[in-house]
């Protein structure tokens, strides 16, 4: 989202739940009321440039929905859907993890200028030659093969006898995020059609704006990220925080695979009613919804609930976790394995009231 209208998070360790506040805008939907509907993707792309690309895409899938017609993303869409992740989670676990880890820039810098993706049109192969050089350390195919294989236990000796600045940084991420257990379910639209029903009821509904500042679906409070993709079977070691943040690296990995690639990420839409369309689509943060209702040509209402919407909700996973969290250093790194889309503040750690 832009600057001006992307709100900011406060998250307080050691505090009871709820401990995250979020200052949001208000009445965001007013922007595109009444506009033409295929004007929509670009205006929603616009406002919110953080995922500017997925906005456009799945604002599409959504107004086509609307309109009776579900098609799909072409193959080009796809790649660069692909290519756009890449970028924004190469980002993540080049550079925010070397100063989440408190690391000299130089390096992590020098690995993310090596990189192919500046450039605006996807080189998958370059992408892939890239992550072996300057991120693994090794293949990339044996790389996925080696984790999907032996898990936590082999990433953890890899990233700990391995000297490229991502998995320095995800090493020392281990001893602060290694204890801190997430144990809300995740969000997985594909397959579970009540749960496409029951968005569309909320977004659809006069309440809608009080939905999504805690969202829930029929298991209750949820989340949503790189740990949860559609492709991805679920796996139990997830709902350990350090995991969570690894999956974005495992993430980036499966997306420089460039046969496989192309196809990682899911993309849906369905009519829910007359005039009215859900989309989602997955991003480098997890799953991004809009639902959609036109009048005629023109966008009569459309809703957005982004992962950060998820993944911070005031009584989630991340909320318990940051109750039990004791230090200002550890609710950062939970904060970043989460990721937030708009800026956020760690207040200082409340210490227990005493007799």
């Amino acid at each position: 989202m832009s600057t001006s209208l992307a709100g900011s998070l406060q998250v307080m360790p050691g505090r009871p739940v709820p401990n995250i506040t979020r200052q949001r805008p208000q009445g965001l939907a007013r922007l595109w009321r009444g506009q033409p509907a295929q004007a929509l993707p670009a205006l929603l792309g616009a406002v919110f440039t953080l995922c500017g690309h997925a906005h456009r895409l799945v604002a599409q899938q959504g107004v086509a929905a609307a309109q009776g017609r579900v098609g799909g993303l072409s193959l080009d869409d796809r790649r660069q859907l692909q290519w756009h992740t890449a970028r924004e989670q190469a980002r993540r676990v080049t550079l925010d993890w070397a100063a989440l880890a408190q690391q000299p820039e130089a390096p992590a810098l020098q690995a993310l200028r090596g990189s192919p993706l500046p450039a605006r049109e996807p080189d998958l192969a370059a992408l892939g030659d890239w992550l072996q050089r300057a991120v693994l350390a090794m293949p990339a195919a044996q790389w996925l093969h080696r984790v999907q294989v032996h898990g936590e236990a082999w990433l953890s000796d890899w990233c700990g006898a391995t000297a490229t600045p991502t998995a320095r940084a995800l090493h020392a991420g281990r001893a602060v995020l290694h204890g801190a257990r997430i144990a809300t379910p995740s969000v997985r639209l594909r397959d579970d059609a009540a749960a496409q029903w029951h968005l569309a009821q909320q977004l659809g509904g006069a309440s809608a704006e009080t939905f999504v500042q805690a969202p829930q679906i029929a298991c209750g409070c949820a989340d949503t990220g790189a740990w949860s993709r559609a492709a991805d079977p679920p796996r139990g070691s997830h709902q350990n925080a350090w995991m969570r943040m690894a999956s974005r690296l495992v993430d980036l990995v499966h997306l420089g695979v460039p046969e496989a690639g192309v196809s990682w990420l899911d993309c849906g839409a369905r009519p829910t009613g007359p005039n009215e369309g859900l989309a989602w689509i997955e991003t480098a943060r997890g799953l991004l919804v809009h639902w959609v209702r036109l009048d005629g040509e023109r966008v009569a209402d459309c809703r957005v609930l982004s992962p950060t919407d998820w993944n911070f909700h005031p009584a989630g996973g991340l909320a318990q976790a940051l109750a039990t969290t004791r230090s200002v250093q550890a609710a950062e790194w939970l904060v970043a394995a989460f990721d937030p889309c708009v800026a956020h503040r760690v207040a200082a750690v409340q210490e227990p009231a005493h007799a």
